[in-house]
């Protein structure tokens, strides 16, 4: 967002742990703060870590503590807020990155090749899984082959 301050989140955890312990949702929270509830989601979920200032401080107002505690300044200094990537993955978002259908992803995750987290509402009977970006790295590089080289005998002399 050109010419807007942007704020980066310094500590997703504790923003869950916020939001957890004083709201009931995330649309609770919009309400109360002013701030869209997609971009609620968006910071809570690991898909976004930047949000203007405007809506950083009225973030932290609604949840009772400074904003420093949560945010800090992005200064053009380190990776843009914009195109940071998020820390958990959809198994849609896994499928894709592998170019392969969900049900490959899902038993990928079964076999305990990929680990998964589970991102739903505690005592919720729905589960959210996540796939945690790391991991996927982790299952690339395990499955990435070296090319088998060209034998490369000295020419032969006659």
């Amino acid at each position: 967002m050109p010419g807007r301050p942007q704020m980066v989140l310094t500590d997703r955890a504790e923003l869950i742990r916020l939001i957890d312990a004083r709201f009931t949702s995330a649309v609770d929270l919009a309400a109360t703060s002013g701030v869209n509830r997609q971009t609620i989601g968006w910071l809570r979920g690991g898909h976004r870590s930047s949000t203007s200032r405007r809506s950083a401080d009225a973030l932290a107002r609604a949840l009772g503590v400074p904003t420093a505690a949560l945010f800090r300044p992005w200064h053009g200094d380190d990776s843009s807020p914009s195109t940071t990537e998020p820390l958990l993955l959809k198994i849609g978002e896994v499928a894709d990155a592998l170019r392969c259908g969900e049900t490959h992803v899902y038993r990928l995750i079964a076999a305990g090749e990929l680990d998964t987290t589970d991102v739903a509402t505690p005592g919720s009977s729905k589960s959210k899984s996540r796939v945690p970006r790391e991991s996927l790295h982790a299952y690339v590089r395990r499955q990435t082959r070296s090319a088998p080289r060209p034998n490369r005998s000295p020419a032969s002399t006659p």
